[in-house]
């Protein structure tokens, strides 16, 4: 099963237990859509997710993509640490969301933060902490990064620095959302009715804290 299939499978089974009136009856997980429910109806119910910049571009959420992106980075530093036996540590890595989308790959951009943590953190400490803003060392993708060590980690992390504070979802969010879905909609296998499953996250690209969304008649 691959990974879009795997987050698919654990929303969908979150709804399911969680929706008192999710109706009895066995349910496949398709395509287009992604389930179907075999009930007294035959019920296709579609995944999303919600992002806070779904309105700004047709490309997709470019902050999903930085968020992406800043994973990728901390992870190859993360196998580089451990790869040079380093002390264990969490990162944090800031990037500059101006010079992004970036065409370098995520290795070599966690190569330079590599080395230039090699050139100024303090290995023998056994706790230690170091923030580090970009002034000319580094690509201009990067705006910082920070590095915390402690002997009582048991392991090696790195943590999100771009704030998680959102807007509110609302009707023009789920418009936008529906909009688009009743394109794709087309291409379904037929069902006697469909059921969109919205999903909104805890990290800087789809956190909202709150839900304001007035009914139409």
């Amino acid at each position: 099963m691959t990974k879009k299939k795997h987050i698919e499978n654990s929303i969908f089974t979150k709804f399911r237990k969680s929706y008192p009136k999710f109706p009895s009856g066995k349910f496949e997980h398709t395509d287009k859509p992604d389930f179907i429910i075999y009930a007294k109806k035959k019920i296709g119910v579609e995944i999303t997710q919600i992002y806070k910049d779904d309105q700004e571009s047709q490309k997709g959420s470019l902050l999903k993509s930085l968020e992406e992106y800043t994973i990728r980075i901390s992870e190859e530093i993360i196998e580089l640490l451990k790869k040079h036996q380093k002390p264990k540590c969490i990162i944090a890595i800031h990037l500059n969301k101006n010079a992004f989308p970036a065409e370098i790959n995520p290795k070599q951009i966690a190569l330079f933060i590599f080395n230039d943590i090699n050139k100024n953190v303090n290995f023998s400490k056994t706790k230690y902490y170091l923030e580090i803003e970009n002034i000319g060392q580094l690509p201009n993708l990067i705006d910082s990064y920070k590095i915390l060590i402690n002997n009582n980690y048991q392991n090696y992390g790195f943590i999100e620095l771009y704030s998680s504070v959102g807007g509110k979802i609302d009707n023009k969010n789920i418009q936008f959302i529906l909009d688009k879905k009743e394109k794709s909609k087309k291409n379904f296998i037929e069902c006697d009715e469909y059921w969109l499953v919205i999903k909104s996250g805890e990290l800087s690209a789809d956190y909202f804290p709150s839900i304001q969304i007035n009914q139409k008649n």
